[in-house]
């Protein structure tokens, strides 16, 4: 797994918009933040998640971030389920409450991306 450098700049993209994927890639900023969350409509959210799998693996070694949807939402283990690839680096949970939910969320992440600590997905 790469590691980031300090990050200055981040551009969020909406998973919906798998064409500003590949702008926002090309504009200078530290990273890319696809977001699953607050900028895909309800309705959309499950069909959004093979978009954004797909540019993760159009584009492995770049420096992109996924936000899923907060634990609570019922859309969290469906988009970790569908975006966790191995050129994923670095995963933005949105909206969190509590520590345990951090441990949560790292129980869910597969083996490699958890040192050791995961459950099956």
């Amino acid at each position: 797994m790469s590691r980031f450098a300090p990050i200055r700049t981040a551009l969020f993209v909406p998973g919906t918009r798998p064409d500003r994927v590949d702008k926002a890639l090309n504009v200078g900023a530290d990273v890319s933040i696809i977001d699953l969350e607050d900028a895909v409509p309800l309705a959309l959210k499950e069909e959004t998640r093979s978009n954004v799998r797909e540019k993760f693996l159009e584009h492995g070694g770049r420096k992109i971030i996924v936000r899923v949807n907060a634990i609570g939402s019922g859309f969290c283990q469906g988009d970790l389920d569908e975006v966790m690839v191995k050129s994923l680096v670095c995963l933005m949970l949105p909206k969190g409450e509590s520590p345990g939910q951090i441990r949560d969320i790292n129980h869910r992440l597969p083996f490699h991306y958890s040192r050791g600590k995961s459950a099956p997905l």
